[in-house]
């Protein structure tokens, strides 16, 4: 599990989905566990150690932002 696309302001979210994949460009299976208004808590299954994962969460947006977007993020397992 981890946490994901923290933001030092409030997030709404619509139809919101994630997507993790590993470094080949493979999705990974993932559910999101709790969205709060500043992160998403994910269970990510099937992680290997020392891989590169790009994470993608649609439909969300900050508080003072008009549409709903993307953001992205990568993280390198230990």
């Amino acid at each position: 599990m981890g946490t994901v696309a923290g933001m030092d302001r409030a997030t709404y979210y619509d139809n919101t989905t994630v997507t993790v994949k590993d470094s080949e460009g493979d999705k990974v299976k993932t559910t999101i566990l709790k969205k709060t208004k500043n992160k998403i808590t994910l269970k990510i299954k099937g992680l290997e150690k020392n891989e590169k994962y790009s994470v993608t969460v649609k439909g969300v947006k900050a508080k003072d932002e008009k549409t709903y977007s993307s953001v992205s993020k990568t993280f390198t397992t230990k």
